[in-house]
């Protein structure tokens, strides 16, 4: 009976660690190897916005598009008072991709701690959180 009993819970205790495990992976980005993010700065003469950096289809590219989202999701409106400080366009290189690039607008606090996303193509507004804004501004320099 014993016997029974340790062989029935070695059973509950692998199914628990593949069930926790399964969930882990499900968190992490899925890595869209088509997606495209490039990211712009003032270019002052001509006040448009030249492409620094651009990042093509890795985990980093689908982190910036899982943080720009929350934007995409927000309902806030705003009007900031100056132009963005770097702007970030997402799109697909999917062959026959049909969307729009979306850009987005990114404003920086003056201790650089805080970023603030708009979407400029549907408007939507967000303050980023600490860490997501560390990520932001990882990306950006």
């Amino acid at each position: 009976m014993n016997r029974l009993l340790i062989a029935y819970m070695f059973l509950i205790s692998i199914i628990l660690l593949s069930a926790c495990a399964d969930e882990a992976e499900e968190k992490s980005p899925s890595v869209d190897p088509y997606l495209v993010v490039e990211i712009s700065k003032p270019n002052l003469p001509d006040n448009g916005y030249d492409v620094y950096k651009t990042i093509k289809g890795t985990a980093q590219a689908s982190a910036i598009r899982d943080i720009l989202v929350l934007a995409d999701n927000s309902r806030s409106s705003v009007s900031m008072a100056r132009q963005p400080d770097r702007k970030i366009t997402m799109h697909s290189a999917y062959p026959t991709a049909s969307s729009e690039p979306i850009p987005y607008g990114v404003w920086l606090s003056p201790d650089r701690a805080t970023v603030e996303i708009v979407n400029e193509f549907g408007g939507g507004y967000v303050s980023l959180s600490p860490d997501h804004s560390r990520l932001i501004r990882e990306i950006l320099d």
